[in-house]
């Protein structure tokens, strides 16, 4: 785990909050280093357009961000953690990076997208110990983030 103390002024953070009302603050920025120095086999995941309109209903995506990526951010894959937790037979995951590239995708009409899945016990060096506990309201409540921001 990374202290809060640790991190950066402007650093990624990225929050959500479990319907138990359990914050989980995961170090996006420094996860997404990782994986891009250490090139696991992205997945193709399909898009869902009702994904999208969550994404939008959650404040968590910025049109001007969006027309703003370059065909090299495009290129990068989002990256979805694994939850402990079972839908449908199907892992839980937390949407951790990628938000605009999803919605973007989408816009453009792809169907498809490529995304890192990482295992539970891979990403839980990047959780952050000691951030301000969220509540639901408060995390919908905050303005979209600008790239890099916090959430």
């Amino acid at each position: 785990m990374i202290p809060m103390a640790e991190m950066r002024e402007g650093e990624s953070i990225y929050s959500h909050v479990l319907p138990c009302g359990t914050n989980v603050h995961i170090a996006a920025a420094r996860l997404r280093l990782h994986l891009l120095t250490h090139q696991p086999t992205p997945f193709l995941v399909p898009i869902d357009l009702n994904l999208c309109h969550t994404f939008y209903a959650a404040r968590a995506i910025d049109d001007a961000r969006i027309l703003s990526l370059t065909p090299h951010e495009l290129s990068e894959p989002i990256i979805l953690c694994k939850d402990l937790t079972l839908t449908e037979g199907r892992p839980d995951v937390l949407f951790c990076d990628g938000h605009h590239r999803y919605v973007r995708r989408a816009l453009d009409g792809e169907r498809w997208i490529k995304a890192w899945l990482v295992e539970y016990a891979d990403w839980q060096p990047f959780r952050i110990e000691g951030h301000p506990t969220l509540s639901q309201e408060s995390l919908k409540a905050a303005a979209p983030r600008p790239a890099g921001g916090r959430r």
